[in-house]
This record gives C-alpha cells, sequence and structure tokens, in this order.
C-alpha cells in the first residue's frame, strides 16, 4: 500500500470511528431523554401513595382503613389493564421508527377507543366487581358500607384512567417521556390542593 493509499485509508477510518463517536453520543442522549422523564414519573407514583394516606389520615382511623381495602381493590382492578399502556407503546413505536406518522394517530385512535369500552364495562360490572372484592378480602360490617362508598365513587374515574394508560403508552412510544411526567406531577398538585373533593361524598 503506497503512501496515498494510507493516508486515504487513515481518513476514512478516523472518519468511521468519529461517526461512531458521534453516534453513540446521539443515542445516549436520545435515551437520557426519555428515562429521565420516566424516572421521575415512576417515583410520582409512591408519593401519591403517601399524600392520599396523610389526607385520609386525618378522617380517622375507620376511614383509612376503608380507603386502603379500596385502594387495593382499584389498584388490583386497573393492574389487569396495563397491556393498554404496554401494547400502545409497543405498536406506536412502530410506526414511529417507521416514520408513518398518520398510522400512529390511528394507533393512538384505536387504544382510546377500546379504553373507553373497557371503562364501559367496568362501570356496567361495577356492583359484581365491589361484591366480588370484599367477599375475597373479608370486608363486613359498617367498613363494608365505607368501602363501597369510596368505591362507587372513585369507579367514575375508570374512563379517565384507562385513557390515560393508552395515552401514556402512545406518547412513550412517539419517544416522549415528558407530557407523562407532567401528568403524574399534575395529579399530585391535584390531589394537594383539592382533597376536599376527593373525599367529599366518601364522608
Amino acid at each position: 500500500m503506497n503512501l496515498p493509499k494510507a493516508k486515504e485509508f487513515l481518513e476514512q477510518t478516523i472518519s468511521i470511528i468519529d461517526l461512531t463517536q458521534t453516534t453513540e453520543q446521539t443515542m445516549h442522549r436520545k435515551i437520557l431523554h426519555i428515562a429521565l422523564p420516566s424516572i421521575f414519573t415512576n417515583i410520582t407514583v409512591p408519593l401519591l401513595g403517601i399524600v392520599g394516606t396523610y389526607i385520609a389520615a386525618h378522617l380517622g382511623a375507620q376511614f383509612l382503613a376503608a380507603i386502603s381495602v379500596g385502594s387495593t381493590l382499584f389498584s388490583t382492578t386497573y393492574s389487569l389493564f396495563n397491556f393498554l399502556r404496554m401494547g400502545t407503546g409497543g405498536v406506536a413505536a412502530q410506526t414511529y421508527g417507521a416514520e408513518q406518522f398518520a398510522e400512529s394517530g390511528v394507533v393512538l385512535g384505536r387504544s382510546l377507543v377500546i379504553a373507553l369500552s373497557l371503562s364501559l364495562g367496568i362501570l356496567l360490572l361495577q356492583q359484581p366487581i365491589i361484591e366480588l372484592g370484599l367477599w375475597l378480602m373479608s370486608v363486613e360490617g359498617a367498613q363494608r358500607v365505607l368501602v363501597m362508598n369510596y368505591f362507587h365513587w372513585l369507579i367514575w374515574g375508570a374512563p379517565a384512567m384507562l385513557s390515560l394508560f393508552a395515552l401514556n403508552g402512545w406518547l412513550l412510544g412517539m419517544q416522549n417521556a415528558f407530557y407523562p411526567m407532567v401528568v403524574a406531577v399534575t395529579q399530585i398538585y391535584l390531589t394537594l390542593v383539592s382533597p376536599s373533593f376527593s373525599f367529599m361524598r366518601f364522608t
């Protein structure tokens, strides 16, 4: 290999290395752009529970126990629908990677329709759901009445909750973790500033 060719080969090798390093740096920035808001969003989940428990504790032991049972029923019920977030995020990520942005909008629309349909089923079956939950958790007497009041009041948030699953999954699939973080922070803010609304019917 003569000197000009060796020099050209060396320059090409250096260009490839520089390009690889730049690509890795760009990829790391993109990952951090998604990961950091997601980490903060996950941190707000236990914070929301802590805030709710703090507010409920001021109502008395019976109310705190009823809210704990009711929260367990809700978390168990809603956890069955986590596939809305995961499934929507996976399909949305595929359309984003293929730059099929029109199809991404269709994915969101379908997911919201499914979420609203499922939430309608939850609302229609709310009595069997609460009865089954109370039976499994052996809740009786005055405590049973408190849990049922709490459940029947908050169950009307099911359409918003399931739609939020679908929306957050779609946003993450579209490489946007900022808005789910904003929603999580807003939830904590509303829980802090308007506890009377959450427990108005309950009390």
